[in-house]
C-alpha cells in the first residue's frame, strides 16, 4: 500500500518511468526463466545422451563376453580336433578387442551411479579369462592334457566370465536408471519452469495493467475534477474548495493556479461590497474609488483575459504557450505559476516521449531475446527428437541381443541333447567293452582246456611210443602214429600258447579302452552339467535384456513428454512474442497521444507512427488473432477522456 500511495502522489514522469522500469524488469524475468529452463533441459538431454551412448557399449560388451565364453566351451568340447579352430580363435580376439575398448565406457558408468567397486577386479578378470582362453587352452589341446586339467580350466573360464558378465549386466541395469532419473529430473524442472513462466506472467500482467489503470485514472481523474473547479470559478462559485492544491505534480502546480484565480475573484467581490458600502460617501471620493475600481477591475480583467487564452491554448494541446506581459504585482504571481506550470507540464510530455522511445526499444530487444529463446526452444525439441531416435536404436540393440541371447540359448540346449547322446553311446560303449573283456575270459578258459588236453594227448603219445618200442617190429607202425599224435598235441599246445598271450593282451587292451571310455563318459557328464548352468546364465541375460528393453521404452516414452513439454514451453515463448508486439504498439499509441500536444522544439515530439508490431504478431501466429491489450484499453480511455470521438473533442477540449 506504501508503494501505490507514493505512486499516486509521484509526478507524471515519475509514474511513467515507474511503468516502464516494471515493464523491462517482468520481461527479463520471463526471459531469464525460460532460458534457465531451456539450458538445464538440453543438459539434461545431453548427458542421457552420452550415457546411452556408453549403456550400449556395455550391452556389446556383454555380448562380445558372452560370444567368447561360448567360444571357448564350444573348444573344450571339440578338443579331439587337436587346435583351437581359426573362426573360434577369432571369435575370442574380436570379443576381447570389443571389452577392452568399452572399459572405459563401463568404469564412467560405474562413477557416475557411485558403484565403482564394480570396476576394480574387472581389468584382472577379464586379462586372467583372455590368458585361459588365449594361451591355456590351446597348449592343453596341444598336448593333449588330462580331463583334470580341461575341467579346470573349464571352471577358471567360466568363473572369471560369469563375474565379468554379472558386473557388466548390473552397470547397464544401474546406467538405464541413473537416465530415468536425470530424465524424470529434467521434466519435473520443465514442468516447474512452465508454472513459473505462467505465473510470472499472469502477475506481471496484472502489475502493469493495474499501475497503467491506477496512473491513468488518476490523471483523467484530476484533470476532470480540476476542470469542474475552473468552470465553477468561471461561474462566480467561489467558495468552492479546489482539490488537488497539495499535489506536488504537475496537476497540483495548475491546481494551484486556479486557488490563485478564485482568491482574485474573492477579492474581486470583497472589493464590490466595499463598493457598496461606500455609496455615501461623497461624489468626489466615489468618483476616485470608482476609477481606483475600474483601473482594479480592467488589470484584473486583463489577467483573467490573459489567463483565459494561455488556457484556451493549453486546452487545445499546445503547451508553448506563455503569458509574457507582466501583471500588477498582486496578480503577477498568478502568471508565472501558469508558465511554470506549463513550462513543467511541457518538460513532463517531453521527458515521457523519451521513456516511451525507450520502452519501445525495449520491447524491439525483447522481442529479438524471445525469438532468440524460441530459436533455442526449438533447438532443444530437435535434440530431444535425437534422443529419441537414439533411445530406438538401443532399445532395437537390446532386442536383437535378447534374440542372440535366445538363440544361444537354444544352442546351449542343443549341445546339452548332444551331450547327453554322446554320453548314452559311451555307456553302450563301455557295456559293450565289458561283455568283450567276458568273453576274452571265457576264451581264455577254453584255452586253457586246451592246453591241457594237448598236455595230456602228449603223454598218452609218449606212453604209446614206449609201448611200441617193446613191441619190437610189430609195433614199429603204431609208433610211428603215435609220435605224430605227439607232434601235434605239441603244435596244439604252442598255438594255445600263442593265442592265450594274445587274449591275455586283448584284454589288457580291453581293460584300458573301458578305463579311458569311463572317463570320458564321466567328462561329458560334467560337460553336459556346465552347459546346463551356461543355458541358465544365458536365459538370465536373455530375462535381463528384455527389462532393459522395457526400461528403455519408458525412458523413450519419458523423453517424448520432455518434448511434448518443450513444445509448450515454444507456444509461451510464440504467446510472450505476442505480448511484446503488443506493448509496442501500446507504446506507439502513447507515442501519438503525447505527439498531439504542441511543445517546444528542444522537446518535440515525432508525429503519430502506425503500429506495425501488430501485423507482425498476425503473421506469426497464423489464424490465432492476438488477445486485446489491457494497456490499449487504457490508452484508448485516455484518449477518450482527453478528446471524446470525432463530433466533440473540440467542445471538450474548449470546456476544459
Amino acid at each position: 500500500m506504501r508503494i501505490f500511495r507514493g505512486l499516486l502522489e509521484a509526478s507524471i514522469r515519475a509514474k511513467l518511468i515507474a511503468i516502464g522500469v516494471v515493464t523491462a524488469a517482468g520481461f527479463i524475468g520471463l526471459v531469464a526463466i525460460g532460458w534457465v529452463s531451456g539450458s538445464t533441459s538440453v543438459e539434461a538431454v545431453q548427458g542421457g545422451r552420452a550415457m546411452n551412448v556408453e549403456i550400449r557399449n556395455i550391452e556389446e560388451m556383454r555380448i562380445a563376453g558372452l560370444e567368447m565364453v561360448l567360444a571357448a566351451m564350444d573348444t573344450i568340447i571339440d578338443r579331439d580336433e587337436g587346435v583351437m579352430l581359426p573362426e573360434r580363435a577369432e571369435t575370442v580376439a574380436a570379443a576381447l578387442k570389443t571389452i577392452r575398448e568399452g572399459t572405459r565406457s563401463a568404469s564412467h558408468i560405474a562413477n557416475m551411479v557411485n558403484r565403482p567397486e564394480l570396476m576394480e577386479t574387472f581389468s584382472a578378470d577379464l586379462e586372467e579369462v583372455a590368458e585361459a582362453i588365449q594361451v591355456q587352452l590351446p597348449e592343453l589341446i596341444k598336448n593333449n592334457a588330462s580331463q583334470a586339467e580341461f575341467a579346470a580350466i573349464d571352471d577358471a573360464i567360466d568363473g572369471g566370465g560369469e563375474r565379468i558378465l554379472d558386473n557388466l549386466q548390473r552397470l547397464a541395469e544401474l546406467g538405464i536408471e541413473h537416465v530415468r532419473m536425470k530424465l524424470g529430473s529434467a521434466e519435473t524442472a520443465a514442468e516447474n519452469s512452465k508454472i513459473y513462466q505462467s505465473t510470472a506472467a499472469i502477475v506481471f500482467l496484472v502489475l502493469v495493467c493495474g499501475m497503467m489503470a491506477l496512473v491513468t485514472r488518476g490523471i483523467i481523474r484530476s484533470l476532470a475534477g480540476l476542470r469542474d473547479d475552473m468552470k465553477a470559478v468561471a461561474d462566480g462559485d467561489l467558495s468552492r474548495e479546489i482539490k488537488g492544491a497539495e499535489r506536488s505534480d504537475e496537476i497540483g502546480l495548475m491546481a494551484q493556479s486556479v486557488l490563485v484565480l478564485q482568491q482574485a475573484a474573492v477579492d474581486k467581490e470583497r472589493m464590490e461590497r466595499e463598493a457598496e458600502e461606500n455609496r455615501d460617501l461623497t461624489d468626489k471620493e466615489r468618483a476616485e474609488r470608482e476609477a481606483a475600481k475600474a483601473a482594479e477591475a480592467a488589470t484584473l480583467n486583463e489577467a483573467i483575459e490573459a489567463l483565459a487564452g494561455g488556457l484556451q491554448q493549453l486546452s487545445a494541446g499546445d503547451l508553448t504557450a506563455r503569458i509574457d506581459k507582466p501583471f500588477t504585482e498582486s496578480l503577477d504571481r498568478l502568471r508565472v505559476d501558469f508558465n511554470e506550470s506549463v513550462e513543467k507540464l511541457s518538460e513532463t510530455l517531453s521527458e515521457v516521449k523519451v521513456n516511451i522511445d525507450t520502452i519501445h526499444s525495449n520491447a524491439g530487444e525483447m522481442r529479438s531475446a524471445v525469438e532468440q529463446l524460441s530459436s533455442r526452444t526449438e533447438q532443444q525439441a530437435a535434440s530431444l527428437e535425437e534422443t529419441s531416435a537414439s533411445l530406438e536404436e538401443i532399445t532395437a540393440t537390446v532386442n536383437s541381443s535378447s534374440e542372440r541371447a535366445d538363440e544361444a540359448t537354444r544352442k546351449a540346449a542343443e549341445a546339452k541333447s548332444a551331450s547327453d547322446s554322446s554320453a548314452r553311446v559311451v555307456s553302450d560303449a563301455v557295456e559293450a567293452m565289458g561283455r568283450i573283456e567276458n568273453a576274452s575270459g571265457e576264451i581264455a578258459k577254453i584255452i586253457g582246456v586246451i592246453d591241457e588236453i594237448a598236455f595230456q594227448t602228449n603223454l598218452l603219445a609218449l606212453n604209446a611210443g614206449v609201448e611200441a618200442a617193446r613191441a619190437g617190429e610189430a609195433g614199429k607202425g603204431f609208433a610211428v602214429v603215435a609220435q605224430e599224435v605227439r607232434e601235434l598235441a605239441q603244435r596244439s599246445a604252442t598255438a594255445a600258447k600263442e593265442i592265450k598271450a594274445l587274449i591275455d593282451k586283448s584284454t589288457d587292451e580291453v581293460e584300458g579302452g573301458v578305463g579311458l571310455v569311463k572317463a570320458t563318459g564321466e567328462a561329458l557328464t560334467k560337460i553336459a552339467e556346465q552347459v546346463t548352468d551356461i543355458n541358465d546364465h544365458i536365459a538370465s541375460i536373455a530375462k535381463a535384456a528384455r527389462e532393459q528393453a522395457t526400461g528403455l521404452a519408458e525412458i523413450n516414452s519419458a523423453v517424448g513428454q520432455m518434448d511434448k513439454v518443450t513444445q509448450q514451453n515454444a507456444a509461451m515463448v510464440e504467446e510472450t512474442t505476442a505480448v511484446t508486439h503488443r506493448l509496442a504498439g501500446d507504446a506507439d499509441s502513447l507515442t501519438a497521444l503525447v505527439g498531439r500536444f504542441a511543445v517546444p522544439s528542444s522537446g518535440g515530439l515525432r508525429s503519430e507512427r502506425s503500429a506495425p508490431a501488430l501485423a507482425v504478431v498476425g503473421e506469426n501466429d497464423g489464424e490465432r488473432a492476438p488477445s486485446k491489450s489491457p494497456a490499449k484499453s487504457v490508452m484508448n480511455k485516455v484518449k477518450q477522456a482527453f478528446g471524446g470521438n470525432a463530433a466533440v473533442k473540440q467542445d471538450n477540449w474548449e470546456d476544459f
